[in-house]
């Protein structure tokens, strides 16, 4: 009797088919997604690597409301701030906006803090490196509203390589899981290394795929309803929660509404703190946030984290002149839209968890970087003519591409990271220069690879990004006098590791090219076909 099959090899082809079109469609945006949300997933330490001044953490609690008043007496204060501070109120920073763009003037950022004789002094705190890293992450650098338009269309088609991906293997998954051969056969090993990845992380990828849909789509469908219904709760509920962030009031700057209102004495720091946390249970308080300050109809929202949460973070909003609270946000006293849209942006985030929860994330995130490179490696090399020197033109660009816009992504965020480290850091529009530098080092690797063979760019950009993010952690020991704690040496470790894996895959590379079979794009003598020939179809089966 014959064994029945699960499905028919025509079912099975067809699927293949769909799997291997939809993840060259996507694949590239996709790399780019997860490598720098890899990096986004330590955003604090990115901030404080590039931060030194902000690697201090004198003070303590008492100090919270002279850093609030030497914020206040500024001459560039206007209504908004943004107080953060550790564990048991250590280290408190005030952050504060100067500067018009209507009158032409940029943004000017002030941070204020103790420092170690005491005194209340300004801090150097000009990159915003992190925020750019996780602004690629959500939109591949593109303008805002057309890459998360693109990101949500690609998490979606993502989920269906996932699922078509799902149903290739299912017949043999225990056997895909188990089967990884290396030997002499490239394609075969590089195959085996994309199957196992790809089943291990499989329910990880769906959770990708879906919170991504959600994250990338629900801004657009909340402005979109928005601009058809002012009207609508739904609408106006995500109208306030956008406006809510402390990035969006700073751009009031103590305009004529807030000008307007009738001043009015502010509470201590220390009182909207006693006052918030006896309103959640085992709440720790990270920082408060302040608008209209100074005002009878000031407010300040007191954050901070709740353990062992899946949401941990948390808020109480105050008046900040009365003391009366306004909003709880914690667990059990969400509504049920808070609750699912603040579970499913912990979920992709990892804010949940630890630091062992952040590390699984980030090498999930290299895998799966790894995961979508590798694709369009198998598709090259399942399309190469084995008895030609000439390929056909189809796989020397997709090479070329993949290596100009994969690598170029890597490339660009180290040519960013390097920026932080010598731009002068009272530069106008400092912010603005280091997202120049990673267009310049993404579009320069993408020229780079498109005008040489797919071999040689893959050597030579692999070689420059072992080299960039090998010096970052370097230069940043002779950047700064004191270190600046486990978390900065943590990120430092990281670019070391991403340093050596590029040299590693630079090295492969080599022998690649060196050693290899000769007809393929990946040899030094291969170069595209030039006019179709008779009987070369055949040799587009792969070996």
């Amino acid at each position: 009797m014959t064994k029945k099959r699960l499905f028919s090899p025509a079912f099975i082809q067809r699927f293949t088919s769909v799997h291997s079109w939809v993840g060259i469609c996507t694949g590239m945006a996709l790399f780019i997604a997860f490598f720098a949300g890899a990096l986004a997933i330590y955003l604090e330490p990115i901030q404080k690597w590039a931060n030194p001044d902000l690697r201090q953490t004198h003070g303590g609690r008492a100090d919270i409301e002279r850093v609030v008043d030497a914020a206040v007496a500024h001459p560039d204060f206007a209504d908004a701030l943004e107080l953060s501070f550790g564990p048991d109120g250590q280290g408190p920073k005030a952050v504060f906006y100067g500067g018009n763009p209507s009158r032409g003037e940029p943004w000017i950022t002030h941070t204020l803090a103790p420092d170690a004789d005491g005194h209340i002094v300004r801090l150097d705190a000009p990159s915003s490196v992190g925020a750019m890293i996780n602004q690629i992450h959500y939109s591949l650098g593109l303008p805002k509203h057309a890459g998360y338009t693109l990101m949500g269309v690609v998490s979606a088609v993502y989920g269906l390589a996932l699922v078509t991906g799902l149903l290739i293997h299912l017949p043999h998954l225990l056997r895909d899981l188990y089967s990884l051969r290396v030997g002499k056969n490239l394609k075969k090993m590089w195959l085996d290394a994309h199957n196992v990845i790809g089943v291990l992380s499989l329910p990880f990828h769906l959770m990708f795929a879906f919170t991504g849909v959600l994250i990338c789509i629900m801004p657009i469908l909340g402005d979109a309803m928005d601009r058809i219904s002012p009207d609508l709760a739904a609408s106006q509920a995500f109208a306030a929660q956008e406006q809510g962030g402390f990035a969006a009031r700073r751009h009031r700057h103590g305009g004529p509404e807030a000008r307007g209102r009738p001043p009015a004495p502010m509470l201590p720091a220390s009182r909207l703190l006693d006052i918030a946390t006896a309103q959640i249970g085992d709440f720790q308080p990270t920082g408060i946030h302040y608008s209209g300050y100074g005002t009878a109809d000031a407010q300040a929202r007191v954050v901070g984290r709740i353990r062992r949460a899946l949401v941990p973070e948390a808020s109480v909003a105050l008046s900040a002149a009365t003391g009366k609270v306004i909003e709880v946000d914690a667990p059990g006293r969400r509504s049920v839209p808070t609750v699912l849209e603040a579970g499913y942006v912990s979920l992709h985030f990892a804010d949940f968890g630890g630091q062992l929860t952040k590390a699984i994330y980030f090498v999930l995130g290299l895998a799966g970087a790894f995961l979508f490179y590798s694709g369009n490696l198998l598709w090259i090399e399942t399309r190469r003519r084995r008895h030609h020197v000439e390929q056909p033109m189809s796989g020397w660009i997709m090479a070329q591409l993949s290596i100009g816009i994969c690598l170029g992504c890597c490339l660009g965020i180290g040519t960013m990271l390097s920026g932080t480290q010598w731009l002068p850091p009272d530069l106008p529009g400092r912010s603005q220069w280091e997202g120049n530098l990673y267009y310049i080092g993404f579009f320069g690797a993408l020229i780079w690879s498109l005008a040489r063979p797919p071999i040689r760019a893959g050597i030579e950009i692999l070689s420059g990004c072992a080299i960039v993010y090998g010096l970052l952690p370097i230069v940043n020991l002779t950047r700064s006098s004191w270190y600046g704690g486990w978390d900065v040496a943590l990120f430092d470790t990281i670019l070391l590791l991403l340093a050596a894996c590029f040299l590693a895959l630079a090295r492969g590379t080599m022998r690649r090219a060196a050693t290899g079979q000769p007809n393929s794009v990946w040899s030094l003598s291969s170069r595209p076909v030039q006019h179709a020939q008779p009987g070369h179809a055949a040799d587009t089966v792969a070996s």
